[in-house]
């Protein structure tokens, strides 16, 4: 949280990583409702 405010008193937008999908993952082999979740949880 005070990685956030300090992001933001910078100017700097955080947004949490979307769940669901790994890092590095290939978006292939993801499924569509997984990818959906992960952009709709996306902040």
């Amino acid at each position: 949280q005070a990685v956030v405010q300090l992001c933001g008193a910078q100017g700097i937008k955080a947004t949490r990583l979307a769940r669901g999908v790994p890092v590095g993952s290939e978006l292939e082999y993801v499924d569509l409702g997984t990818i959906a979740h992960a952009l709709m949880d996306r902040r």
